[in-house]
């Protein structure tokens, strides 16, 4: 009998070693690609968006149309209250609809940004960005586009101070170089938009002129932040103390540009 309580004993074990491997797995791999906020995807219509979260009409301060021009409309959600990400924030979400007599779209979720309430913890924040979108960078990812036929980059500005003007008509100096009080995460790859799309992507930046190359396009989609979220818990100023500015920003314009214009 001792063989055989051994292996159930190794068996046990190995069980719970497996049980404990899935359990801290956390999100799959297709739930963080897009770093989609949490309970809602991108595309997603205002009233799924409220109702996915449970906004009340009491957190509700403001809905409607921003900017409307003959291609495009612009939409808001401001709320208050929101409990997200460990801490509790103002939230303004925006809905972006591209418009045309061969486009079919509706205000789908483009951006979501986050202001937290004073006195909240942002080391908290980072830690549930983390678990749920992986480590973040300093580096602000450069942005991308194509010209001539090639993919092109430019960083953006992270060096030298920058001058922040405050509703309340105040301003300061801060560093734009990278440091630890603003992180940023990116979304790339043409694996994340829908299946087929590469096609008609190119017509985008053929402007006038012919349509960049099939390779161009993929080269572009693969290194271009389709997606970016950042997080702050101040700006970083001259004399090395740190103003607070306790946010987080989900930005999926881009990502919104292409599969609303060439899905």
């Amino acid at each position: 009998m001792k063989p055989l309580r051994k292996s159930v004993r190794l068996l046990a074990a190995c069980l719970a070693l497996l049980l404990t491997a899935c359990s801290s797995q956390g999100p799959t791999p297709e739930e963080p690609a897009l770093l989609e906020f949490p309970g809602v995807s991108w595309n997603t219509p205002m009233e799924d968006v409220i109702e996915s979260l449970g906004l009340t009409e009491e957190q509700i301060q403001w809905r409607g149309l921003v900017q409307e021009t003959e291609t495009v409309s612009l939409w808001g959600l401001r709320a208050e209250g929101v409990a997200c990400l460990g801490g509790t924030a103002a939230a303004e979400f925006q809905f972006l609809q591209y418009l045309g007599p061969e486009l079919d779209n509706h205000p789908g979720l483009s951006k979501v940004s986050l202001e937290f309430q004073e006195g909240t913890n942002m080391d908290t924040v980072l830690k549930e960005l983390t678990r749920f979108y992986g480590e973040g960078s300093q580096e602000r990812p450069p942005l991308h586009g194509i010209q001539g036929g090639k993919v092109v980059s430019s960083a953006i500005a992270q060096e030298g101070v920058m001058r922040v003007n405050l509703p309340d008509g105040t301003s300061f100096t801060c560093r734009r170089t990278p440091n630890e009080h603003n992180l940023y995460w990116a979304a790339r790859g043409r694996s994340l938009l829908p299946e087929g799309i590469e096609a008609s992507i190119g017509a985008l930046f053929s402007g006038s002129g012919d349509p960049p190359s099939q390779e161009t396009v993929l080269q572009f989609l693969d290194q271009a932040a389709l997606v970016e979220l950042s997080w702050s818990d101040g700006y970083l100023l001259e004399d090395g103390s740190v103003h607070p500015n306790d946010k987080v920003v989900f930005d999926g314009q881009m990502y919104l540009d292409l599969i609303q214009r060439c899905a």
